[in-house]
């Protein structure tokens, strides 16, 4: 848990950061960049923020 988002994004680096040094092969894996700029990739868990009907998603929805 962390009490701010610039946190749960320092939280986010960390991991990430730690598991591109642990998995060699996950530097060759696509990417995608979010609108506040953190960087996914395949097999990343994701908790959707905002319900949207049209993508079949619900709030906290994983």
């Amino acid at each position: 848990m962390a009490d701010t988002r610039e946190q749960v994004a320092d939280l986010n680096a960390a991991i990430r950061a730690q598991r591109t040094d642990l998995d060699p092969l996950s530097g060759g894996r696509p990417t995608v960049t979010t609108s506040r700029g953190e960087t996914l990739t395949v097999g990343d868990r994701v908790a959707t923020r905002r319900n949207d009907p049209d993508l079949r998603v619900a709030n906290r929805q994983t």
